[in-house]
């Protein structure tokens, strides 16, 4: 019974791995912007003299309520910041 119960686990454990939770699957992505979201609040930041990537990315965090300390979430927000800021600049905006 014992070996039955831990084969149970390492397989809802590598359902786990994969995407499903309780045989159900799961989306990887999830959406913290609505579409052009991005943009303007990067816009609001910019105009509340938030002019470099890590105050930007800080006030974006703020207006949206995520936590702060989340490093790997921060490091994924800074560089779509960058990639958006980047974009507006070769569109000359």
């Amino acid at each position: 019974m014992e070996l039955l119960q831990s084969a149970i686990h390492h397989i809802d454990q590598t359902l786990a791995l994969i995407g499903y939770v309780d045989g159900t699957p799961v989306s990887g992505r999830t959406r913290r912007f609505a579409s052009g979201e991005l943009i303007a609040l990067i816009g609001e930041a910019e105009r509340a003299e938030h002019t470099t990537p890590i105050p930007i990315l800080a006030y974006l965090m703020k207006v949206k309520g995520l936590d702060a300390t989340d490093k790997r979430l921060k490091q994924k927000l800074l560089y779509r910041v960058k990639d958006c800021r980047r974009r507006l600049n070769a569109r000359g905006v």
